[in-house]
């Protein structure tokens, strides 16, 4: 888990974002980066996927649309 495992390291020296809230069921965890924030800012998202709400809403509008596109760069080496 990268909040357990790296973010205690990255508050030592910058503020930090944790992507997915629900690493904070563990107390340890949780423990480990209340105390690495006496000296940095530690943000928690309300999500651990920013922006779902509102791409539910999108789909529940019906205004939701994808396009996907794969390309493959040619090789000038090979040529």
């Amino acid at each position: 888990m990268l909040s357990f495992q790296f973010g205690p390291m990255f508050l030592e020296v910058a503020d930090y974002l944790i992507g997915s809230p629900t690493a904070l069921a563990s107390q340890e965890v949780e423990t480990s980066l209340r105390v690495g924030a006496t000296t940095q800012g530690l943000y928690i998202p309300t999500g651990a996927f920013w922006g779902t709400e509102d791409i539910i809403k999108m789909a529940d509008e019906g205004s939701l649309k994808v396009q996907g596109a794969l390309r493959k760069q040619q090789c000038h080496h090979l040529v």
